[in-house]
């Protein structure tokens, strides 16, 4: 989002948002994550065998491993609650 500076030394002059700022901060050290982790890893799952790049792996687990959590976490509480216990499981960032 581009905001209007309210200097009033020039009421044209534009200036990104904090959000845009952290988002391309961001975006600027992903890249440099990629660039840097380039090297291919090899990956045996079950009968499969293939090669990603350090990048993509460490990405993939990262997302996933959170979202299994948080899978986990909600299909405890309800299958809880189907029984009539009073269950509630949650997911927290570590400290």
């Amino acid at each position: 989002m581009v905001q209007s500076d309210e200097s009033g030394r020039d009421g044209n002059r534009r200036r990104l948002g904090t959000g845009a700022t952290a988002s391309l901060a961001g975006g600027g050290l992903l890249l440099i994550f990629i660039i840097q982790n380039t090297e291919q890893i090899r990956l045996h799952f079950l009968v499969w065998n293939f090669s990603w790049p350090l990048w993509l792996y460490t990405v993939v687990v990262a997302v996933f491993t959170k979202d299994v959590a948080e899978t986990k976490a909600t299909n405890a509480t309800d299958a809880g609650r189907r029984k009539g216990y009073p269950l509630l499981f949650s997911t927290e960032p570590e400290e």
